[in-house]
């Protein structure tokens, strides 16, 4: 029975906190607007690439599977739930502010 090497440690630890950036990750604040539609609420997180192409690479070859897994999880952005459109800021900003304030005020003038 042959003894694990350091390398195997390293790889599992790499993988697993791979595995955690991509799918478990924290997100971040949870009260965004987007600048292109006016919704506000928590945003989804959308991610680049393919999940079945890094599953294909990672069984194919370790090294191109790395790469592209680490693509992925940097290319990780916040998404509005409504549209789509990754053009989200904080809802506390001043930006995010105003646009709330005027999303409220021309949904008051359609009540009336």
């Amino acid at each position: 029975m042959e003894s694990l090497s350091i390398f195997h440690f390293l790889l599992a630890g790499l993988a697993a906190y791979l595995l955690y950036q991509i799918y478990l990750g924290a997100k971040g604040s949870s009260d965004k607007v987007c600048k292109a539609c006016g919704f506000v609420g928590a945003p989804d997180t959308a991610v680049r690439g393919s999940l079945w192409i890094e599953i294909v690479l990672w069984l194919c070859f370790i090294i191109p599977g790395l790469v592209y897994s680490l693509w992925r999880s940097n290319s990780r952005h916040d998404a509005c739930r409504k549209c789509g459109s990754i053009e989200v800021i904080p809802a506390d900003s001043p930006i995010g502010r105003k646009i709330v304030a005027e999303s409220a005020s021309a949904h008051g003038q359609l009540r009336k």
